[in-house]
């Protein structure tokens, strides 16, 4: 009997440290409670209730699960399992989940409002509307409807439909949660900064420890041009969470944009020390090495880049990359590298180019003069490939090809002086190699 009433204490003890937020010591009282009397529905929705306040939503799943079990059918433990579901990208399941709390109660608002996001999770826009006139007659002005359409508008670029809706929300319930910064999105999204960026600041006065929505502001004054401000805003999201990735990025990325090489070095190796795969780290640590002249410092950051296996899932990172590779006079690895950006993008003449700097930095002369013809070939007026055609041309000894792609770039563009020089050295040494076989002959 001790050890029942023993268990119910620490269920009363979860509930006060879960009110105080300190939610791991309340998930432990829960836990050791359902080791005593593992039959408690309630309890173990409450530890749910508790894993989802710590994001641990798949551990979530299978307490809401055991609370269904212990507890029976029930509309709210059914609508939690539906959102953590979500949460964990099965928006499938999820509609599983709310179209079984629609069977227990059907004017259950929540059960339509939650499968307009999935449906637009899915893909299924169309469905997620016809979920959204369902709510509707259930609860004509509900604020969670108009809401979760909203997002499937943005998703969509439907971005006027997504304000009104928004503003239907503000209308319904002004302090409906995250209103204002989906409606910062979307004034960012229609190019209105001046706007989002008011929203955005209505968003912290209601809840000043939001940081996604800091992060989302940061990013907006950058586009706004206003790089103090940002920095403030990254800087207060690190003060409430030092862990934070993004936010350190972002400071190092301004730091850099400004010059500060030491304080984006410190931001870039941080964000390292937190996340060693973060994306794009690595590159900019070598882009810093290489600006202080440091090629074996920037050459380790670009293998451990390489290393990572992951640019061939982002071409602009890739392509980030393979420039890094050239700089740093590593030729097979950026061949690599371009290889595979050429074949995704045929069409794409400075790729072909760059590939043909990689393997004449390589040696490969024949190869990358092929290369730089194809270059050409996509775009006849590409005077760069044609003036490094002419260069390989002439370390060949071929003189006569050399020349024809040195006058081939100057008819595109006569004023430049550089090629000029080189068409008359060109005259110069083919005259010279002439005399020589005459001479020879």
């Amino acid at each position: 009997m001790n050890e029942w009433m023993d268990a119910e204490q620490r269920v009363e003890r979860a509930h006060e440290l879960y009110d105080a937020g300190r939610w791991e010591d309340a998930m432990h009282e829960l836990k050791a409670a359902l080791r005593v009397n593992p039959y408690q529905g309630e309890w173990h929705y409450n530890l749910g209730l508790t894993l989802d306040a710590m994001g641990r939503y798949d551990e979530a799943v299978v307490a809401f699960k055991s609370a269904l079990e212990f507890h029976g059918r029930d509309p709210e433990i059914l609508i939690n399992l539906g959102v953590d579901s979500m949460r964990l990208h099965q928006p499938g399941e999820a509609i599983r989940y709310f179209e079984q709390a629609a069977e227990l109660d059907a004017d259950h608002e929540a059960s339509y409002c939650h499968r307009i996001g999935a449906y637009a999770q899915m893909g299924d826009h169309d469905q997620a509307e016809v979920m959204f006139y369902m709510a509707c007659q259930v609860n004509e002005h509900s604020a969670h409807a108009h809401f979760a359409l909203a997002g499937s508008l943005l998703d969509r670029e439907q971005v006027d439909r997504a304000i009104w809706c928004l503003d239907q929300v503000r209308k319904y319930e002004p302090d409906f949660p995250d209103v204002n910064a989906r409606l910062g999105e979307a004034y960012a999204q229609k190019g209105q900064f001046d706007r989002a960026c008011r929203a955005y600041r209505r968003q912290l006065r209601f809840d000043p420890g939001d940081t996604h929505t800091l992060m989302a502001l940061g990013e907006l004054l950058i586009k706004m041009e206003r790089p103090v401000e940002a920095a403030e805003k990254f800087r207060r999201v690190t003060e409430m969470d030092p862990t934070h990735v993004d936010a350190h990025f972002a400071l190092g990325n301004l730091a850099l944009l400004s010059h500060d090489l030491d304080s984006s070095q410190m931001s870039f190796e941080l964000v390292l020390r937190l996340n060693p795969s973060r994306a794009e780290a690595h590159l900019k640590l070598a882009r810093i090495a290489l600006q202080r002249r440091r090629l074996e410092e920037a050459r380790r950051h670009l293998r451990a880049e390489l290393a990572l296996t992951r640019s061939a899932d982002d071409e602009s990172l890739a392509e980030d990359l393979a420039k890094l590779l050239l700089d740093a006079q590593m030729p097979r690895e950026a061949t690599g590298v371009l290889c595979g950006l050429v074949r995704n993008q045929p069409n794409n003449a400075e790729l072909r180019h760059q590939l043909a700097m990689a393997m004449f930095m390589d040696g490969r002369l024949e190869a990358g003069i092929r290369t730089c013809r194809d270059a050409v070939r996509t775009d006849e007026n590409f005077a760069l490939a044609m003036h490094n055609l002419a260069i390989a041309h002439q370390q060949l000894g071929q003189l006569a090809r050399a020349r024809y792609w040195a006058l081939r770039a100057l008819d595109l563009d006569p004023t430049d002086a550089t090629m000029r020089r080189l068409c008359k050295r060109l005259r110069f040494a083919l005259f010279r190699q002439r005399i020589a076989r005459l001479f020879g002959g």
